[in-house]
């Protein structure tokens, strides 16, 4: 069967990262989302007592290259600790 170059494949991915909460921060890791025009699924956020954010957040790729651009770009945000791939 021959896949269609007209019709886009997604490949789903989850990811997680850990950041120090600061003000805007979900607007400014949200960024490199909306740069690649990449929709968000799922997103869920939770905060600890010392101030660390854990989000996990659920988004389609078109591939490899576009996780690695995502999650590159995602490290050059000074707040965030770590990423790690959960799923996908």
């Amino acid at each position: 069967m021959m896949k269609n170059p007209a019709i886009p494949v997604f490949i789903w991915q989850r990811s997680k990262y850990s950041a120090i909460t600061v003000p805007g921060f979900s607007l400014i890791s949200q960024e490199p989302f909306t740069e690649r025009e990449i929709d968000i699924n799922a997103i869920h956020s939770k905060t600890s007592k010392q101030g660390i954010a854990t989000i996990d957040i659920s988004f389609n790729t078109k591939g490899k290259a576009e996780l690695t651009s995502v999650i590159d770009k995602l490290r050059q945000i000074d707040s965030i600790i770590d990423i790690e791939r959960t799923t996908g």
